[in-house]
């Protein structure tokens, strides 16, 4: 089976940058873009984090991270 991408093109320039897609448990799919900026020189905007997951790694929770209004869980993915 093949992988899905999703392409973005800048308008701008006509360059292409393609990036995996990563289906969800819950709700639509994403795209791992952890190498937008050093592929573009740019940097995404998600205002109030809304459509943004995190998933660090700390000492107390591993792959979990937690602020006062959310809790994201890489492995239950949640």
């Amino acid at each position: 089976m093949s992988q899905k991408t999703f392409t973005l093109t800048n308008d701008a320039t006509g360059e292409s940058f393609t990036y995996p897609v990563i289906e969800s448990t819950r709700g639509p799919a994403g795209f791992d873009m952890r190498s937008f900026y050093r592929d573009t020189g740019h940097f995404s905007f998600d205002p109030g984090f809304t459509s943004t997951a995190g998933c660090p790694t700390n000492g107390k929770r591993p792959n979990t991270t937690w602020s006062s209004a959310t809790a994201v869980s890489c492995p239950k993915g949640w």
